[in-house]
């Protein structure tokens, strides 16, 4: 390094190139810069043994028990374990976009009905049979079933083993009631397949739901702001169950 190097640089860059000197030809300023020295030579050891201890208890955090807790630390079950997993599963894997379906889809879809209908003559045909193969349908079609001859051929099969349909029968020509022929297994009533809700008509129905609470509260706090304070504060006190002696105030509505 040259002499001009050094006279370049600031004083504080020269002072910290100052070798310790003996006590007594120490000035005051190499005194404090060797104080400050030290001062920094302890604050990285310490900060070292701080980051040293951090990762150690970080280790000791993040070590994974043997047996299955809750987060706020209780134990779970095998069963609930079980459980936890299925919902961990379930929450983390990726949400496939909802099927939508084109004119060409749904013609292919009508060709499928009528080929897998005409294989079933005996069909009893009314509205309540053919709204619940829609919906059996659909809820395939929801579960990632193709469009295919199968797809309708399995929601008729489900219709008619759960008890979907309406089975062909005779009616009475005087009483007009169905005929029971003798011997014959008791059916019971058939029940309607469960609607199958799409993801675009479950938020119209959120949407729907939330425009109707809106409109509610503003009548209700309307009607509320049309009353005289006596008449409203009576109205609220009528509606108020005065506990019994003893018994705790429930009523907090």
């Amino acid at each position: 390094m040259s002499v001009l190097d050094d006279e370049l640089k600031n004083p504080f860059q020269r002072a910290e190139q100052k070798k310790t000197l003996a006590a007594d030809q120490q000035t005051k300023w190499d005194k404090n810069t060797e104080a400050r020295a030290k001062k920094r030579e302890l604050a990285a050891a310490e900060e070292s043994k701080r980051v040293d201890a951090r990762e150690k208890d970080r280790q000791r955090w993040n070590h994974q028990s043997a047996t299955p807790k809750t987060a706020s630390g209780g134990v779970l079950t095998a069963e609930l374990a079980k459980l936890k997993a299925a919902y961990d599963a379930d929450r983390t894997k990726a949400k496939t976009p909802p099927r939508v379906f084109d004119q060409d889809a749904l013609e292919t879809l009508f060709a499928c009905v009528y080929t897998v209908m005409a294989n079933h003559p005996l069909h009893f045909k009314s509205d309540f049979n053919t709204q619940s193969l829609n919906e059996a349908i659909q809820t395939l079609l929801k579960q990632g079933y193709p469009i295919a001859p199968r797809t309708v051929e399995e929601a008729y099969q489900r219709c008619l083993r759960d008890n979907h349909f309406e089975l062909t029968f005779v009616r009475d020509a005087e009483t007009g009631g169905r005929v029971q022929p003798r011997g014959s297994k008791i059916l019971t009533p058939p029940t309607a397949f469960p609607h199958c809700v799409w993801p675009d008509e479950a938020l119209i129905v959120q949407e729907e739901n939330a425009a109707e609470a809106i409109r509610l509260n503003s009548e209700e706090a309307q009607r509320a702001l049309s009353l005289r304070f006596e008449d409203l504060a009576k109205e609220v006190r009528a509606k108020f169950k005065t506990p019994k002696p003893g018994a705790p105030n429930l009523d907090r509505s």
